[in-house]
């Protein structure tokens, strides 16, 4: 056995006993504290910064790279970069308080959405039956005489050996009313009492940041309960790639990723249900959603095929699973399915999108974007369909920038120009950086304000126009590695450091601006049609909700276009997942959609290459 090291970290006083060699990150993996290191340990993102309060090491040159003088003179140090070798304590900073609510809201049903689960419950009495009863009534079985009591269309239905073992059950326990249980037909389970007005479903979306649960009713579609957490799979890195690279390139790599995303999603299912009030028992439908990668990482699929050219999937249609097969602590009756994907990285995640906005069924052409740590785009209507999907990367979700940080309290969230900047803070508390939305609005911002040009870049002092005010000149800073923009002083932020828009922030976002625009320039290249054309502009995902639409258009993200054409559909996917669980015939249709829509890989055109380059230009107004 190797030698083992304590390290108690600050301020939870845990003490996690490792090996000798392990580093700090790997460390803090019992108790599950998340540190936004979406870089996944490789030492570039800087985001996993500790305390050293014994035992400081000297630090490394990428450290001295990344961290300031002070914070090297405090003790700093990033967790990924330093191994246990003896007996430490650490400080851990705060941890990011992340509302995921709006990942986890929920839309009413559509006008005329039938319901057509294939659940359906009948509450039949039950006796054990004795000599005399069973020669008078000429019963051969217990199970004869309760399906006498069934109407004549469910006794010819055929029997799960399930639904026996637990018929079984009852009679031991001498029930005098059972309900029986059909899914799609076969009679499947068999429960105490009269249980008709319990019927459960979940709805999953396993996003690549955020996994959302929504707890169903499966009798008229209200959604009871509906619960969103961080997807655990994140301290491996925060896109798909990094975690792909993990599973290929680590022994237990993949049997840890599929094992981090089953718990989350066990935990969502219990916290949801417990706060509904409903037993976990009563759910007998599962449908799931997510891209491809998550898709392949849920099921332990060898991801490497998703890496190879020519990227393809191991299977695109939906997949029936048992969730206890996977791990999800649902009863054995529970259906549980993985709805279909398209291609490549377009998964069932983009299905679900196009089934809740009903892009296959309109007439008008519309746009949706799912902008998220990959962008997926779909173009088009009833009459033809084309999507991509391209790594936007996490930037939008505050990884890659160097104050970057999710929308948690003290998150910069909006940044506006009246004569000077003015900021609006997550809780109205001190700052901690800058989330998605404030990062648009503030790129949108300093592009109307001179301080960034259309290029992306920042100009010196002596660059700006004669114009512009002296309390926008006092914000930039120059430097060897490009100049930076103050938006916040060092007295207005918690660790005292002005939070900046630095030189590489501007060109993260423009890397991530250029992907999702020039993919949707290539479809509607494809689909034959102009930005004009289009009818409807629809923004799905958590951070697509709370976008300045102006401040979009400003970066580019989305095109020109009067606002009234711009909708703002929340976690879209998760709402075709919701409307798939409700609807043998929706789920049907999903399948449709996933072999109806055309799909382009963008990574093979020369023409998305140049699209892309051009596309990292700022609009000139």
């Amino acid at each position: 056995m190797s030698e083992r090291k304590t390290v108690t970290f600050f301020p939870e006083c845990t003490t996690v006993h490792v090996g000798v060699g392990e580093t700090l990150l790997k460390a803090a993996e019992p108790f599950d504290y998340f540190f936004m290191a979406e870089c996944g340990g490789q030492g570039t993102c800087g985001k996993c910064r500790i305390r050293f309060l014994n035992a400081v090491p000297e630090p490394l040159p990428e450290e001295q790279e990344i961290l300031t003088e002070a914070e090297i003179h405090q003790g700093i140090r990033l967790a990924c970069r330093h191994k246990v070798t003896e007996d430490v304590w650490v400080s851990l900073p705060e941890e990011e308080d992340v509302d995921h609510a709006d990942k986890a809201a929920a839309l009413p049903l559509p006008s005329g959405f039938t319901i057509k689960c294939g659940i359906e419950k009948r509450a039949v009495p039950v006796c054990r039956l004795t000599t005399t009863v069973a020669e008078r009534l000429n019963m051969r079985s217990h199970w004869s005489y309760v399906r006498g009591h069934l109407p004549a269309a469910w006794r010819k239905r055929p029997v799960k050996q399930s639904f026996l073992s637990q018929f079984a059950d009852l009679l031991e326990r001498e029930c005098s009313v059972m309900t029986i249980v059909s899914i799609d037909g076969w009679l499947m389970g068999a429960e105490a009492d009269d249980t008709t007005d319990q019927m459960y479903g979940v709805a999953v979306d396993i996003g690549t940041t955020t996994v959302a649960c929504y707890l169903v009713n499966l009798k008229n579609g209200e959604v009871v309960g509906a619960t969103a957490g961080a997807n655990s799979q994140r301290r491996w890195g925060g896109d798909v790639i990094s975690r792909l690279t993990f599973a290929l390139t680590q022994t237990t790599g993949l049997r840890e990723l599929k094992a981090a995303i089953r718990d989350t999603i066990n935990h969502l299912i219990w916290e949801t249900a417990r706060e509904a009030g409903v037993d976990t028992h009563r759910i007998y439908r599962l449908t799931v959603v997510g891209n491809t990668a998550m898709s392949h990482l849920f099921f332990g699929w060898a991801p490497r095929v998703l890496g190879m050219a020519p990227y393809l999937p191991v299977a695109g249609s939906s997949v029936q699973f048992s969730p206890g097969t996977f791990g999800i602590e649902l009863q054995p009756t529970c259906q549980a399915t993985f709805l279909s994907c398209v291609a490549g990285f377009v998964g069932a995640d983009s299905v679900a999108v196009m089934l809740a906005t009903n892009m296959d069924r309109r007439q008008e052409l519309s746009l949706a974007v799912d902008i998220g740590t990959n962008g997926e785009t779909m173009v088009g209507n009833r009459d033809r369909i084309i999507c991509g999907s391209n790594a936007a990367g996490p930037a939008f979700e505050g990884a890659r920038i160097s104050q970057g940080m999710r929308a948690a309290r003290g998150a910069v969230y909006s940044v506006v120009l009246d004569r000077d900047i003015c900021l609006g803070v997550v809780g109205d508390s001190v700052i901690r950086g800058i989330c998605g939305s404030g990062l648009v609005d503030a790129i949108a911002t300093l592009l109307d304000a001179g301080l960034i040009d259309a290029s992306g870049h920042i100009p010196s002092v002596d660059e700006l126009p004669p114009n512009t005010l002296d309390c926008l000149k006092r914000r930039i800073v120059e430097g060897d590695r490009g100049n930076s923009i103050i938006l916040a002083s060092s007295k207005q932020t918690h660790n005292g450091r002005p939070l900046l828009i630095t030189q590489q922030d501007v060109r993260e976002v423009q890397l991530a601006v250029g992907a999702i625009a020039a993919g949707r320039k290539i479809l509607l290249k494809e689909r034959g049609i102009e930005e004009n054309d289009l009818e409807r502009i629809m923004l799905a995902g958590a951070f697509g909700s709370h976008i300045n639409s102006r401040s979009a258009m400003r970066i580019g993200l989305i095109p020109k276009a009067p606002l009234d054409r711009v909708e703002f559909i929340g976690n879209a996917a998760g709402e075709g997942a919701r409307h798939a669980l409700l609807s043998r015939d929706v789920m049907e249709r999903a399948d449709r959609i996933s072999e109806m829509a055309d799909f382009v890989e963008f990574a093979r055109r020369q023409d998305f290459q140049d699209a892309f380059i051009d596309a990292m230009e700022f609009p000139s107004d």
